[in-house]
């Protein structure tokens, strides 16, 4: 049998990085957040890792091949509701009751709603209720 009809070789169960089958996206377990494939080795030799090419390069090599998102804009967006990603942060945000509209920080909410929304009473807060998120810069709500 030829290695050529092989596949990637599969990630150590406690390797750094996990790579999730649903999403088809690497998630570094440390860091709880998605890494796209452009970034994933500067991911793992700067900042908190700092690893050598012994420790990283077999998580890029499983990884070769599989279909993952290449830049902050490929990222999947999961439906609201969707059950929490294994080993993403989950942060405290906000839901806009108008438009699902969906954020971590409250500032934002209000400036998105005035844009979105601007034939609502200012001051009004009863247009955005608390949720859990996760993936902060593509943010979703997911039940509690």
């Amino acid at each position: 049998m030829s290695d050529d009809n092989l596949g990637p070789p599969p990630l150590h169960p406690d390797a750094v990085i996990r790579y999730n089958e649903t999403w088809k996206v690497a998630i570094c377990r440390t860091c709880k957040i998605g890494v796209h494939g452009n970034a994933l080795r500067g991911h793992l030799t700067q900042g908190n890792h700092s690893y050598r090419k012994a420790d990283w390069a077999p998580i890029l090599k499983a990884l070769d091949g599989r279909p993952q998102p290449m830049s902050k804009a490929d990222f999947p967006r999961p439906p609201h509701n969707t059950p929490p990603i294994p080993d993403l942060q989950i942060w405290d945000g906000f839901a806009c009751n108008l438009c699902e509209y969906v954020i971590t920080s409250q500032e934002v909410m209000h400036l998105r709603h005035r844009k979105a929304h601007p034939d609502v009473p200012r001051g009004s807060k009863t247009f955005y209720r608390p949720v859990k998120v996760q993936v902060k810069s593509i943010a979703y709500e997911y039940p509690s």
